[in-house]
């Protein structure tokens, strides 16, 4: 096996390794998995492609766009390194010459798209040759694109299942702690260690604004700032692309434009004016700018709300690679809003997805309508803290007017204190009802406390299941009169929080503050229950256990003599406890418990739990 060290001095001509890039790679050249979160611009790459070249055989990377690839093989060729790329693009005679190549050992990486490793005649092939690693790019693909479109991001697995000795390397710019997990689960690489740096982009500075009703003049003065420099604008929708790069060429500006629907060579050319610099503005949808590397992009403009906080940290993070000053701005209004639930609603994927989805939305908004800190509110969001504010975002360089809400988030802090795995929704109508407030206004009022209160780090989300809130232990309550401040005036009238799948309001879902996992079977009362359980059990049984023992007790009654685990296994078990599924949909979200074992099992451990929720 190459030495490292010399694979980086001699081909790609760096001295040293950048933070974590050198454990990483030594990692990964031993043989073992790992998970690679740096911001953009730190060299997520290497960390695949120097140990691909160290070790024998090929490194076989997957990456999302045929643009994407393109890039890397055009830096790696002028490097000296044997790549090449198999896609949708790629012609006959060129396919059976690479095949050819791979199978005499005569190439160091091979870019393949997901549906490439989706065919048999990929699958065949990666029998054929020696793999010396497996390099998953943008990995965060795997969870947002796995759910809705390009299914064939759901059944990477398969490589694992293929090559099981082969490290796999999953590298991407921004993933939260569930994201995190989702991605070693649908890759199926339990063992896989996680190399973090900070997710703090000190150079770039934030401005988000509401957009006017002069939306146009609001682009054209962020960009005035920017004259002769290399700026990206994202745009959502084709038509909208086209006719901003034609209106910005009328203003003066040269500008081109880049989306899925043009022509693979009218794409090709744009990218590569930009790249190069023959043209200073490129006015795209979001899929340009993932892995490209241009190190020198001043600023990137949202026209309208970005998809969500990790979506907005990967696109502006394309700005000031260089790490220069660089410039992020984002324009959003009420219309983003509503075209964003919209899509939650229409997404393919199921409770847990749509769920998720719209708690993510949330901390957008949240986000978008802080008062305080933007830098604070984006690294909290990500895990990460931060100090009390960063002097490089608008908020801390003109302060917005503010309110004293401390009162009103005391009371949020009060209900989930007391409350056990509640949505936003559900704390939402129990403010509500707290404080007497009624229909739209109420509900918008206390949306937007609960939205500042995430954004601010004193609450956390668990972006998964059924999306709890809890207190950030970190932080005291009650809080210090004064020291939650909101705007003086929300805009995004849009922005209260919806329910989805889980209809119970706040004050039927208030518990005892203690976890569900030690709740207790009732005692035996003569009182008739307020809630009738529609899933028979026996009326002494779990009496004195905690909600784990009843259900494994259920579970053994149910094995019947034969191995317990066949019936559900123990993370099954423990995740009815947490979540506490009420009927069969809500079950079907246990991973473990698909339709059959809902079918011959759900109503006996649904009686157990509506039970213990009794």
């Amino acid at each position: 096996m190459r030495d490292p060290i010399e694979v980086l001095r001699n081909v790609f001509g760096h001295d040293e390794f950048r933070d974590l890039q050198g454990d990483v790679v030594r990692h990964v050249c031993e043989g073992k998995d790992a998970l690679v979160l740096f911001p953009t611009g730190k060299g997520k790459s290497l960390c695949y492609q120097i140990p691909s070249i160290c070790r024998d055989g090929v490194g076989i990377v997957v990456s999302p766009l045929i643009s994407l690839m393109r890039d890397q093989l055009t830096k790696l060729e002028e490097l000296g390194v044997v790549a090449v790329t198999i896609n949708s693009d790629t012609g006959v005679a060129d396919r059976r010459e690479i095949e050819e190549a791979l199978e005499m050992g005569q190439i160091d990486l091979l870019y393949v798209t997901p549906e490439q490793v989706a065919t048999p005649r990929f699958r065949a092939l990666l029998k054929k040759i020696e793999v010396s690693v497996i390099g998953i790019d943008e990995a965060h693909c795997v969870v947002d694109f796995g759910s809705d479109f390009r299914p064939d991001y759901a059944a990477l697995s398969i490589l694992r299942s293929l090559l099981p000795d082969v490290p796999v390397v999953a590298a991407t710019a921004s993933a939260d702690q569930e994201t995190v997990a989702e991605i070693i689960r649908r890759l199926d690489i339990p063992g896989a260690k996680t190399f973090q740096s900070s997710f703090d982009r000190a150079n770039i500075h934030y401005t988000m604004t509401f957009k006017s009703s002069k939306p146009k003049e609001q682009v054209l003065a962020a960009l005035s700032a920017h004259k002769g420099e290399s700026v990206i604008v994202y745009c959502i929708g084709r038509s909208t692309v086209d006719n901003t790069a034609k209106w910005l060429k009328e203003c003066g500006y040269s500008a081109l434009p880049y989306h899925a629907g043009m022509k693979q060579s009218d794409r090709d050319r744009n990218q590569d004016a930009f790249i190069s610099g023959k043209v200073d503005i490129i006015v795209a949808t979001v899929a340009f700018g993932m892995g490209i590397d241009k190190a020198n992009v001043r600023a990137v403009i949202h026209t309208d709300m970005p998809t969500g906080v990790e979506a907005f940290y990967q696109e502006s993070g394309r700005a000031g690679r260089d790490g220069l000053p660089a410039r992020s701005y984002v324009f959003y209004g009420n219309a983003n809003i509503v075209q964003r639930r919209r899509m939650i609603k229409k997404s393919k994927g199921g409770a847990v997805v749509k769920r998720t989805g719209a708690a993510k939305l949330d901390a957008q908004i949240g986000v978008l309508e802080t008062s305080g800190c933007r830098r604070k509110a984006i690294l909290h969001y990500f895990g990460e803290a931060y100090g009390s504010s960063c002097g490089n975002c608008d908020n801390c360089e003109n302060a917005p007017a503010t309110r004293d809400a401390t009162e009103q988030a005391n009371v949020v802090a009060d209900i989930v204190r007391q409350g056990s795995r509640m949505t936003a929704y559900q704390i939402v109508m129990e403010a509500c009802s707290v404080s007497g407030s009624s229909g739209e206004k109420g509900m918008l009022e206390w949306s937007a406390v609960l939205q500042q209160m995430v954004a601010a780090g004193i609450l956390d989300v668990s972006y998964g299941h059924f999306c709890e809130i809890t207190l950030n232990p970190a932080i005291d309550v009650p809080l210090k009169e004064g020291s939650f401040l909101m705007r003086a005036t929300n805009k995004l009238t849009s922005a209260k929080v919806r329910s989805i799948g889980r209809k119970s309001s706040g004050s039927a879902s208030r518990k005892s503050s203690s976890s569900s996992t030690t709740r207790r079977a009732p005692a035996r009362t003569s009182a008739p229950r307020t809630r009738r359980n529609p899933y028979e059990v026996e009326e002494n049984f779990g009496e004195g256990m905690d909600l784990v023992a009843a259900l494994k007790k259920k579970r053994k009654q149910l094995a019947a003599g034969k191995k317990e685990y066949l019936v559900v296994h123990n993370e099954a078990i423990e995740q009815m406890a947490r979540f506490m599924p009420r009927n069969a949909r809500e079950l079907l979200e246990i991973r473990g418990m698909g339709p059959k074992k809902v079918e011959q099992y759900g109503a006996p451990f649904l009686g157990v739990i509506n039970r213990f929720a009794a």
